[in-house]
């Protein structure tokens, strides 16, 4: 939704925090795959054009610190929380590293339950969208 805004860089350091949340609970799901999928496809930053490095969470961490303002961390923070819920499988070691995030990028928890809010909003309006156009 909102990751066409993140420069080339922020976007590749944003997938390689998607690949860090969807390892975190040692289960890939195939709504997660789909859902990094999409991502890729509104970067337009496909898996021939960036593969994941497997870059570790600090360099990850310290980079977006460095290319990327208040506004983008809340845009990836919207993204990665969305993926958490996915799957519909909350993991405590997701949540956890949610967490982690928040607090490195140091970030308001009510900001936090309101991005989650409304991304439960937001799922429950495209759930009555497809009810009425089938």
């Amino acid at each position: 939704m909102f990751l066409k805004y993140l420069s080339e860089q922020e976007q590749q350091l944003f997938l390689e925090l998607c690949n860090l949340v969807i390892k975190a609970d040692l289960k890939i799901e195939k709504e997660e795959l789909d859902l990094i999928n999409e991502y890729r496809f509104e970067m337009g930053l496909f898996e021939e054009d960036y593969q994941i490095k497997g870059i570790k969470y600090e360099e990850i961490v310290k980079g977006l610190k460095e290319k990327s303002n208040f506004s983008n961390i809340k845009k990836i923070m919207f993204e990665l929380i969305a993926l958490v819920k996915v799957d519909k499988k909350e993991d405590d070691r997701e949540i956890e590293l949610l967490e982690k995030l928040k607090n490195d990028f140091n970030l308001d928890s009510d900001m936090i339950k309101s991005i989650s809010s409304v991304l439960d909003e937001l799922k429950n309006v495209y759930k009555k969208v497809f009810d009425i156009v089938g």
